[in-house]
């Protein structure tokens, strides 16, 4: 994890399923809310101030609206939230009427 760093959290309600690996989610409908573990793959704020990249060994996928600004490249997060898609991507961004936790 990081050292002497903090990370944003955001609290939601989960009553579904933790999926792991990655690509059990990556097969779940849109809207369909999610729960997994995952390594990120690039800092928080290098892309844009709210999105990280996430994988394992399974998949990656973007994380949006991402809380978690202070993560770091090869900290492993767990993360809930719902999938969508953006221009044929998957992404995982806040439920409808939740909001989106990284851990």
């Amino acid at each position: 994890m990081c050292d002497g760093a903090t990370t944003a959290q955001a609290s939601f309600l989960f009553t579904g399923t933790l999926l792991s690996p990655l690509a059990a989610v990556r097969s779940q409908p849109s809207g369909t809310v999610v729960a997994f573990t995952a390594v990120a793959t690039v800092n928080g704020n290098t892309l844009t101030s709210s999105n990280i990249y996430v994988q394992d060994n399974t998949s990656g996928t973007l994380i949006y609206g991402s809380p978690g600004n202070s993560v770091m490249a090869g900290d492993t997060v767990r993360v809930g939230g719902a999938t969508s898609y953006y221009n044929n991507e998957l992404e995982i961004a806040a439920p409808s009427g939740g909001a989106l936790s990284i851990s």
